[in-house]
Order: structure tokens, then sequence, then C-alpha cells
């Protein structure tokens, strides 16, 4: 979505922008908090109905400007279709945070909390970046 806010501190600004400025003012002054509610019925493949929950759980931060604007770049740089181009860009508009992390099940310890495994499909993402990073810490 395009829109643009007409009034108070952010005006001018596109929503999408400022969204998250907005949200993280009103949870840091105590007056909103982060609540999460399925858009509709889950169902799992098999047709059960699912119970969602939110967990405390760890995000990779696809939302971070720094992050997206680095992609961006690196994008450019990158020799594709201009479908695949426009695929991959409309993606890095919308992508937010995504959970990496559970307690159960098949798979690597996060070696920063042992107490959370990495979601397989994040495993190979968190892994690879990971190893640039490791001998740092």
């Amino acid at each position: 979505y395009d829109g643009v806010l007409l009034l108070g501190k952010y005006a001018g600004q596109k929503v999408q922008n400022a969204k998250k400025i907005i949200q993280q003012e009103l949870i840091d002054s105590n007056e909103a908090m982060i609540y999460y509610e399925p858009e509709k019925s889950v169902v799992t493949r098999g047709g059960d109905d699912a119970v969602v929950s939110l967990c405390n759980q760890w995000y990779l931060d696809y939302g971070n400007e720094e992050w997206k604007e680095a992609t961006r770049k690196a994008l450019a740089k990158v020799n594709m279709v201009d479908e695949a181009r426009n695929n991959v860009e409309a993606t890095l508009d919308w992508l937010r945070e995504h959970a990496c992390s559970r307690t159960y099940g098949l798979g690597t310890r996060l070696p920063w909390d042992e107490t959370w495994l990495i979601e397989s499909l994040s495993d190979s993402t968190i892994y690879m970046a990971y190893q640039t990073i490791a001998h740092l810490l």
C-alpha cells in the first residue's frame, strides 16, 4: 500500500514507512503492546483445526532498512530476467520479521541460545550468516 499520512508528526511519509516507527514509540511509552491474531481460521493440510499461539522466540529481522538497502544494492548487480527481479523486489517490500526457531523436534540448536532449535526452513540462512561472524563472537 502506498498511503501517505496527512496529519501529525509523520505527515507526508508513507504509511508503510511510519508504521513501525509509530508502533515502537507506542510500545516504548507503554501505550501499546504487540498482539498477534490469525486473520482467519488456521487449518492443517490434513483438514484439522490448528491451534495458533504466540511464542517468545527468535526472529530474523528482514524488515531492517539497512539490510534491505544492502540487499537492493546487491540485487542491482545480479543478472536476471525482469519477472524474477520484480518478484524479489516485491518480496523485499513486504518482508518483515520471520520466526526462525522452535523448541521441539529435530534440528540444529541456536548457537547463542541452546534452548531453541533452528526452524528447518531457516537453517541454511542462519548457519551461513553465523559462520561469517562466529570467529568475532
